[in-house]
């Protein structure tokens, strides 16, 4: 009877934990379509598109 309540309860975190991870990728897709597109020119394009490959933004990107 335990493991029924205890692989139910997994079973609904994994869809929680799921759906979140995915909600966090299309927020991060958003987010980098918008960086994308304030783009002055091809040249700045360019320079985004290689910071985002990169995993970073230029004056955003936070060191450690």
């Amino acid at each position: 009877m335990g493991h029924g309540i205890a692989a139910t309860t997994h079973a609904a975190l994994e869809r929680i934990g799921n759906a979140l991870s995915r909600s966090i990728e299309e927020t991060r897709r958003e987010q980098d379509e918008a960086y994308l597109a304030e783009a002055t020119d091809c040249y700045d394009l360019e320079r985004r598109m290689r910071d985002l490959d990169r995993g970073s933004r230029g004056a955003f990107t936070w060191t450690y």
